[in-house]
């Protein structure tokens, strides 16, 4: 119980209904969970002008301060802050990731977040790194910047279940490639769940965000933390307890609140009988909050079952593109100009 594990796999478990732990933690209504997800709390919030705060906040070297040009915060954790900003050489946005703290373990963890960053660089389920400077006074990173925000917009605001589905199918993806890599994430909730473009350009999915607190094993270090760290409001029940180690079927049980949350607008398992959604998302969604670990399912088997779900009750949603799509970037007029061809063609046939 050193707070640490050797790296190995586990079989696949499968999806069981179980009385989940108590996840309500008294009344919280839609304002104060986005609030909460946004960072909004005491008083702070996190959308203020930025112009010139690379000199305010620290010089980048190599030229890297010329090249980026900060627009705004999009929030802060314990260990970052993040801004957007302009890259003048694509003309596009990014989002730029700063180290808060400056010792050597904070340190230490900003390096393996790039270097988890780097090995996941295929997955369209991951945000893709595109520049860093860990040499720097204040090491920094640049991610792409995902135009559609976190799932902290969709939480009680009434998003259909095919979106709560499929956030549950990216998240669980990438969960599963790195608990496949005997790793673990330790911080899965609304705000570290981004809606932006996939590898190809065009589709739109869930990504997850923000490995500061992931661990992936390396052959030189074949041994990652188990400490119990994370966001207190998504710990699983069985890692809150003193001298608990974190295993990857927390990660899920998190995930099933961040589910929950976006499916219901709160933390209340009830609701889901009332809501219109398949009963198979409702067992699915009880099973990521098994009070016992080992009745849960593991990420690759959530994301087979959200897939049969979606495949089942909506295939189209699995085909769509633009489904998740912010509506600034839905063009409305070319989805206009198919339908007038289509009325057009239907004419003709007649």
């Amino acid at each position: 119980r050193d707070g640490r594990a050797r790296a190995g796999g586990s079989a696949p478990a499968p999806v069981r209904t179980r009385k989940a732990d108590q996840v309500s933690r008294g009344p919280l209504g839609r304002n104060a969970l986005v609030r909460r997800c946004a960072g909004v709390e005491n008083g702070r919030h996190f959308e203020r002008p930025a112009e010139g705060l690379f000199k305010e906040r620290s010089a980048m070297n190599n030229g890297q301060e010329s090249r980026y040009q900060l627009l705004n915060e999009l929030g802060q954790g314990g260990f970052g802050a993040v801004y957007r900003a302009l890259d003048r050489q694509t003309s596009g946005h990014v989002a730029i990731k700063f180290l808060q703290r400056l010792d050597p373990d904070s340190r230490a963890r900003f390096q393996r977040e790039v270097r988890i960053l780097q090995e996941l660089a295929q997955l369209s389920f991951v945000p893709a790194l595109l520049d860093w400077n860990l040499e720097t006074e204040q090491p920094w990173l640049a991610i792409e910047y995902c135009e559609g925000g976190s799932l902290c917009s969709w939480v009680g605001a009434g998003k259909p279940w095919t979106h709560a589905a499929l956030a549950v199918l990216g998240a669980a993806k990438a969960l599963a490639e790195v608990h496949g890599r005997n790793g673990h994430h330790r911080d899965v909730k609304p705000a570290n769940l981004l809606v932006g473009l996939a590898r190809d350009g065009e589709t739109w999915v869930v990504k997850l965000a923000d490995f500061g607190l992931a661990g992936i094993p390396t052959p030189s270090k074949p041994w990652v933390t188990q400490d119990a760290f994370g966001t207190e409001a998504y710990k699983a029940p069985e890692i809150r307890r003193p001298g608990a180690v974190f295993n990857p079927k927390a990660d899920v049980w998190s995930l099933g609140v961040t589910t929950l949350e976006v499916l219901t607008g709160g933390r209340n398992l009830a609701r889901l009988d009332v809501l219109r959604m398949p009963k198979s998302l409702r067992r699915l969604v009880r099973a990521m909050l098994a009070a016992d670990p080992a009745h849960r399912p593991n990420a690759r088997r959530v994301a087979q079952v959200a897939h049969a779900i979606l495949s089942k009750h909506a295939p189209a949603a699995l085909t769509d593109k633009t489904i998740l799509a912010p509506k600034s970037k839905i063009n409305w007029g070319a989805i206009a100009g198919l339908a007038l061809l289509g009325i057009a063609l239907a004419s003709g046939s007649k």
